[in-house]
């Protein structure tokens, strides 16, 4: 028999990081020029400061707003998460939050 807690906490931290990939994703795209904060916020019904908020991190990631940037953005969970370059961003912005801070 398996354990609850264990299942949901693998199902949130799995939810989180697919968040975290597509997020990462989204901020790629915005770097390199295909879309601006202000247009995904036209696209999404957002507002562009609501954008750029989630964009740095002041703000997270809600599930409306994932479900929202995918489809205008015409992409799918699976391309998402087998996105090399959002894993690689994922994975550095990982690195820098676990780095010590100097003093």
């Amino acid at each position: 028999m398996s354990d609850p807690i264990t299942e949901r906490n693998t199902t949130i931290y799995g939810f989180q990081y697919a968040l975290g990939v597509l997020l990462a994703r989204i901020n790629s795209e915005v770097r390199r020029g295909e879309v601006s904060e202000r247009r995904l916020a036209r696209l999404t019904g957002y507002s562009q400061p609501h954008i750029h908020n989630v964009l740095h991190g002041i703000r997270g990631l809600q599930p409306a707003l994932a479900d929202r940037c995918m489809e205008v953005l015409g992409l799918t969970l699976r391309e998402v998460l087998t996105s090399e370059d959002a894993q690689v961003d994922l994975l550095q912005r990982d690195s820098r939050r676990r780095s010590p801070v100097k003093n």
